[in-house]
């Protein structure tokens, strides 16, 4: 089957972009053949997070660099996910695209019934405008945390299990005290225990 053929058989992924005021430039693209198959969710999964064509690029210009280009991914609830490819593929950058460190310049992710703005940045925002970007911010927030992947700086090696483990959820600002420390100790108990 040709390519050709393949575009017919396909809907384009189309995305809209302001350029001057009013005008407004369209871009389409069509996914590779059997990406279509391989994104759909199965009946007994739910989806916790997807990409959808997907580009990331550094800088402007003569001087950009396209990272990503055309990713495509779902993550479902309950899933562990491996990423893995060469030094300096993308795999940080998709991971910090997924949580809003760095924008994409093109496609669409979606976190639960979230869509992220491709930046994050607060910029000039009112009204409506800055309503919806503290409503993004707040779910990433609350809902959307990474380890980076660099355990000298991840991990203290001064600090006990116990403050490690619970500081990500100290940094949630509706968390109950007592039921950090109810956790934290649950699991300090179940982790002696096993050892």
């Amino acid at each position: 089957m040709s390519t050709v053929e393949n575009k017919k058989d396909s809907k384009p992924y189309i995305e809209v972009k302001k350029k001057l005021l009013f005008f407004k430039k369209r871009y389409a693209r069509f996914n590779t053949p059997g990406i279509e198959e391989m994104l759909k969710v199965p009946e007994n999964k739910e989806v916790l997070a997807s990409l959808r064509n997907v580009d990331i690029t550094y800088g402007v210009g003569s001087k950009a660099f396209r990272a990503v280009v055309d990713m495509n991914l779902n993550i479902y609830t309950g899933e562990v996910l491996g990423l893995v490819g060469e030094s300096g593929s993308g795999k940080s950058t998709i991971g910090r695209a997924i949580i809003g460190l760095v924008p994409h310049s093109f496609g669409k992710i979606n976190i639960l019934d979230k869509t992220l703005p491709q930046k994050m940045t607060r910029g000039f925002k009112f009204g409506k405008a800055l309503k919806e970007y503290k409503e993004i911010e707040k779910f990433m927030v609350n809902k959307v945390q990474m380890i980076f992947q660099d355990p000298a700086n991840s991990l203290n090696p001064h600090v006990n299990v116990e403050s490690i483990v619970s500081e990500g959820l100290t940094n949630l600002k509706n968390a109950k005290e007592i039921y950090l420390y109810n956790i934290d100790q649950d699991v300090i108990k179940h982790v002696y225990e096993q050892w």
